[in-house]
């Protein structure tokens, strides 16, 4: 183990005698932000997105995934955007207005779970 600490290829000398690598241009920013003018509040957030799962049996998967395939929806989650957005064009004004209600209540949530993070 003591090889590897000190390597004996290479002596106080030879470091003196080496070149130092140039790093490049040192880049600077246009506008520098000073910490007191950024802000550091999560209130102005009003939506946030994140992967989530959603468990379905294999039926399921599979009808998602033929709706994929047969060019009615470009993948699984546009197949189920699409059957949501049909399922919306069904409803009435006041289901509509109830669903509204509940997405936005469960949006709210997700952003105060996320900006606790």
């Amino acid at each position: 183990m003591a090889g590897l600490i000190k390597n004996p290829n290479v002596s106080s000398e030879n470091k003196k005698d080496s070149k130092t690598i140039s790093r490049g241009h040192e880049y600077h920013p246009s506008n520098p932000v000073e910490p007191g003018e950024m802000n550091n509040s999560k209130s102005d957030v009003e939506l946030v997105s994140y992967i989530t799962s959603v468990r379905v049996d294999n039926h399921i998967k599979n009808q998602l995934q033929a709706m994929s395939i047969i060019g009615y929806a470009t993948s699984q989650k546009d197949a189920i955007e699409t059957m949501i957005s049909a399922w919306r064009e069904s409803q009435s004004p006041e289901q509509l207005r109830l669903f509204d209600a509940q997405v936005k209540t469960l949006e709210a949530k997700d952003v105060r779970l996320k900006s606790k993070k």
